[in-house]
């Protein structure tokens, strides 16, 4: 077999390896990788490479070898999609997958107990992960609803003549033009 024969081969049990890993998984693919190295894209699960491998190398290593790993990495790759509202979009920067970042968040999601849906919303107010449970406000079906709960929390107590001449959706505005964001439902200070 000449040599660029067993290259092509090489790179076909390759894939073949790594399809089989995925294929295994219960994990949700949510990261296509682009491996300029095997001329390949493959659909993978950020989480599951970070909580049981740490990062992209490390999971190549395990499942093709690491002389594979290095050859396929030394040449380029990047992330070139990113499925669904995860986590994981939130890392992705020009082709370019934080995966310290994105074990971090992991890592802060869980010590908080956060509800997911909560910790992505402030992930996607660029808040950073470890403030975002602290800046956290609740969740409220209108901003008329939020004002009428941030007014409630200020301490004081107004009377029902004062109440019915405040415009909370006015009052809303004003909170959300500074101190408050909301994305999909939940708010947050940006005072964190």
């Amino acid at each position: 077999m000449n040599k660029q024969a067993k290259k092509y081969l090489d790179k076909i049990t390759t894939i073949s390896q790594i399809i089989k890993d995925r294929e295994k998984s219960s994990y949700d693919s949510d990261i296509c990788i682009r491996l300029y190295g095997l001329d390949y894209d493959f659909w993978l699960s950020a989480e599951e490479i970070v909580s049981i491998y740490g990062d992209l190398r490390s999971y190549l290593e395990e499942i093709i070898g690491i002389n594979e790993t290095s050859e396929v990495l030394n040449r380029d790759w990047e992330v070139v999609d990113v499925e669904g509202d995860t986590l994981a979009v939130h890392f992705l920067s020009y082709s370019i997958f934080d995966w310290n970042g994105y074990a971090n968040a992991l890592e802060i999601l869980t010590k908080t107990g956060m509800d997911y849906e909560e910790f992505n919303a402030g992930l996607y107010l660029d808040i950073p992960p470890e403030n975002i449970q602290e800046a956290y406000y609740g969740r409220f079906r209108s901003d008329t609803d939020f004002a009428e709960e941030v007014l409630e929390n200020c301490g004081e107590e107004l009377s029902d003549f004062v109440i019915s001449y405040f415009d909370y959706e006015k009052f809303a505005r004003d909170l959300l033009i500074g101190d408050y964001q909301e994305h999909n439902g939940y708010y947050f200070s940006m005072n964190y």
